[in-house]
């Protein structure tokens, strides 16, 4: 998993492309887990925040986090690790 965050990162910084800034005035972060990059339910999560983060007008700044699987996500929710996770 960590090699696959290094690839993405080392493509996207080779590409020039640049990552989208957080915004600041943001008053909490929520963390959204889903699967696989490649992944249907990281798409979804994709997705999801990009309606919440329209949606609250700033209130809150949506993350979308790729994860290891639905075991996975449910016990960070439960360790407090993530705020939202997708599980089958």
């Amino acid at each position: 998993m960590v090699r696959l965050r290094r690839y993405v990162l080392i493509a996207l910084l080779l590409a020039g492309v640049s990552l989208p800034a957080v915004r600041s005035e943001a008053t909490q972060d929520l963390l959204f887990g889903g699967g696989a990059v490649t992944g249907v339910y990281f798409k979804v999560v994709l997705y999801a925040c990009n309606i919440v983060n329209k949606v609250t007008d700033g209130d809150y700044n949506c993350v979308g986090r790729p994860a290891l699987g639905s075991v996975f996500n449910i016990n960070a929710v439960s360790r407090g690790l993530l705020d939202f996770a997708v599980a089958q």
